[in-house]
C-alpha cells in the first residue's frame, strides 16, 4: 500500500491523500485518513476554510491517477514521461497482431505496466520490469499461436 499526498494549498490541515494498494484495486482518495465516497465520479468535501469543494478522481489508462479540485488538476504521483507512456501501451500491439488472445494478454500486460510505473516510481527498475512484462506477454501469445497452428495442422 502506497500513499501519496495531494499538494493542494487548500488542503494543508485537512490532509488529502491518494492511496494505491494493489493491481486489482483502483486508487482511493482519503481525507484525513477517511475514504472519500464518490457519487457519479464526483465528491464534495470541505477544505481548510470549510468551503465545499468538488473533487474528481481521474484515472485513465495512459497516465497516473490525478485529483481534480474544482478546475485545478493535481498529480500526486507525478506524470509519466513519453518513454514511460510508450512502455505502458507497447503491449497493446498484441491486440493488433494477436486477436482475442493477444488482446487479453496485451491489456493485462499494459495494466501491470502502469502499476509497475506507480510501484517503482523513483527507480529505473520500472523500465526493465515493464519491458519484461511485455516480452513475457508476447512469448505467451507466441506459445498459444504455435499450439493453435499445431492443432490446425493435424
Amino acid at each position: 500500500m502506497t500513499i501519496f499526498r495531494v499538494s493542494s494549498p487548500d488542503f494543508q490541515n485537512n490532509v488529502l491523500t491518494l492511496e494505491m494498494s494493489s493491481v486489482f484495486k483502483g486508487p482511493i482518495l482519503l481525507l484525513n485518513g477517511e475514504v472519500v465516497s464518490f457519487s457519479k465520479r464526483k465528491a464534495v468535501i470541505k477544505d481548510d476554510s470549510y468551503k465545499d469543494r468538488e473533487i474528481y478522481l481521474i484515472s485513465n489508462f495512459v497516465n497516473l491517477p490525478s485529483v481534480k479540485i474544482d478546475s485545478e488538476v493535481f498529480y500526486p504521483l507525478g506524470r509519466l514521461n513519453f518513454f514511460e507512456k510508450i512502455l505502458v501501451v507497447l503491449p497493446l500491439g498484441l491486440l493488433v497482431i494477436g486477436g482475442a488472445i493477444g488482446g487479453g494478454l496485451g491489456v493485462g500486460s499494459a495494466y501491470v505496466n502502469i502499476f509497475l510505473m506507480i510501484k517503482y516510481k523513483e527507480s529505473n527498475l520500472k523500465y526493465l520490469l515493464a519491458a519484461s512484462t511485455t516480452g513475457i506477454a508476447f512469448l505467451i501469445w507466441l506459445l498459444f499461436f504455435a499450439l493453435i497452428q499445431m492443432m490446425r495442422a493435424t
